[in-house]
């Protein structure tokens, strides 16, 4: 399914890519190759880390799972700091051959750590159809909120600053891997705990909360100390992207909260509930990053970013809670 829906969407998006007006393509062969390159590791490769990751979840394996998740957003880094700072790769003909070098190779790595498993059992499990629905809902409205905002940008500003905010969302984006693996480490307690429903998940969850906020806050002061010297790694066109780092390093603390509940309404099979508030949250922060962005720049951007994510968290987290009050109205009576 990933390889099929991967070529389709690897297809339409290299066509309109190659095909728009509006887009300055140079030399057309060469804007080919990089499309070429660029869209399938983009659009495929995650999608199959993920899957991998899963694999491992659903067999109790948290540690090997933490390693692909953590490994993946790690081996990305280094390669970027690899090209970038040691081999002096500025064209982005270059750069996409590192790229997709670096996603085959984990690919690869990924395909070896799955093998013993021997070949999948192809069977439609009904239960899971509408799980994977409201998942792949949610994850599109995820994505929307996280696309909206280069959107927007691209109307109000440069193509230059663009570029240099996609960089430092990158680097944030990364950075999200630490409160992400902290989540797979306690996500089998969570799972255990929400058996017995919301109430016990909401102790549980509570309980890690300060260490979830600790590991969040400290993550996020490394990228705002470390933020002045991107342009030693990237080089001096990225000067811009330290102020767009520190500007939303801060974005760390209320994502892994978010993060905590997520997980902590799943472990209690309240996977509706979860998609209809993340959803929600989502589609709002959107329009709020439209409607800020269009009327107060850059900065309305990061005041709506930072509005989604803490409406996000407070929403799973009051869901949460009345959930577990519910649960304990009726094993009251």
């Amino acid at each position: 399914m990933i390889l099929i829906t991967g070529a389709v969407l690897t297809v339409l998006v290299v066509a309109g890519m190659l095909f728009a007006p509006t887009i300055d393509r140079g030399n057309p062969t060469i804007w080919l190759q990089i499309l070429l390159l660029l869209v399938p590791v983009n659009v495929a490769f995650p999608s199959f880390f993920n899957l991998v990751e899963n694999i491992f979840l659903a067999r109790g394996d948290f540690k090997t799972a933490n390693l692909v998740n953590g490994g993946t957003g790690v081996a990305r880094a280094l390669a970027a700091l690899v090209a970038c700072g040691f081999f002096g790769v500025t064209s982005l003909q270059s750069w996409a051959v590192w790229w997709t070098g670096i996603h085959v190779a984990i690919g690869l790595i990924c395909l070896a750590m799955i093998w013993r498993f021997g070949p999948p059992r192809w069977r439609v499990l009904r239960r899971e159809v509408s799980l994977g629905g409201s998942l792949a809902l949610s994850s599109f409205l995820i994505t929307l909120r996280h696309s909206v905002d280069v959107l927007v940008l691209s109307a109000i500003t440069t193509p230059d600053f663009v570029g240099v905010y996609g960089a430092g969302r990158r680097l944030i984006g990364a950075a999200l891997v630490v409160p992400g693996a902290f989540d797979r480490v306690i996500y089998g307690k969570l799972a255990v705990a929400g058996r017995d429903g919301p109430l016990a998940s909401l102790a549980l969850a509570t309980k890690y909360l300060p260490y979830s906020i600790g590991i969040s806050a400290a993550t996020s002061v490394c990228l705002f100390l470390i933020a002045p010297y991107m342009s030693f790694v990237f080089g001096h066109a990225f000067v811009a992207a330290s102020d767009v780092v520190r500007a939303l390093a801060w974005t760390v603390i209320p994502t892994a909260i978010q993060f905590l509940a997520f997980d902590a309404l799943n472990a209690a099979e309240h996977h509706k509930i979860s998609t209809i508030v993340s959803g929600a949250t989502n589609a709002v922060g959107a329009m709020m990053v439209v409607l800020l962005g269009t009327t107060y720049g850059t900065s309305g951007i990061y005041a709506a970013l930072y509005f989604s994510d803490v409406s996000r968290g407070g929403g799973l987290w009051l869901a949460l809670s009345l959930s577990a009050r519910r649960q304990r109205h009726v094993a009251a009576y």
